[in-house]
């Protein structure tokens, strides 16, 4: 049986998990994304699950999400969210489906694999894993992602236009967190 992307079904059930996830565990939302889109996007990277219901389940993440963040105004997030939105609803039908054909979106989602160790880091305060964190977005969100908008190049494709995108504000990312572990400690700007 073929999965139907137009039926409102999976968007409906993917928008109460996570609209049910914001309100009864908001600070947990953004790792259970992370870990289980990761495992999700291996998975279908070896053809063990379909990529469209998994690319549904990740969009819908970023649409109810999207209202967390503006609640909280966090507008480089906001960015974020509507970057990933408009880009992950146009790969469902630019080329006729080729995005989901040769699963780029799986491919981009592994990036969400550098997450965890942030919150991690963020909790405990660890050198280590600040440095982990540090190593893992840069590797992914950087190269990774670098590597995937220059294999994709196609100034035509409105998808290539959104990962560029995605691929800049993780550059300036990139430099907060340059700044954040280089720069001047709380204490010594006091």
């Amino acid at each position: 049986m073929d999965f139907d992307p137009d039926s409102v079904m999976p968007w409906a059930a993917c928008g109460v998990f996570w609209a049910a996830l914001v309100l009864t565990a908001p600070n947990r939302v953004s790792d259970v994304h992370a870990v289980t889109i990761v495992v999700l996007s291996i998975l279908s990277l070896n053809d063990v699950v379909a990529e469209v219901p998994r690319h549904i389940y990740s969009t819908m993440y970023f649409v109810v999400t999207c209202f967390q963040m503006l609640h909280h105004r966090d507008w480089l997030k906001v960015s974020h969210h509507l970057i990933s939105i408009f880009g992950m609803y146009i790969g469902l039908s630019e080329r006729d489906g080729h995005w989901m054909n040769v699963k780029l979106s799986s491919r981009i989602m592994l990036i969400e694999a550098s997450t965890p160790l942030l919150h991690a880091y963020k909790a405990t305060g660890s050198k280590t894993l600040g440095t982990l964190f540090a190593v893992s977005f840069v590797a992914l969100r950087c190269v990774y992602l670098g590597f995937l908008v220059t294999n994709v190049w196609d100034l035509t494709s409105l998808v290539w236009r959104f990962l560029a995108m995605q691929w800049t504000l993780n550059q300036i990312w990139t430099v907060q967190i340059i700044q954040k572990f280089i720069g001047p400690k709380k204490k010594d700007q006091e």
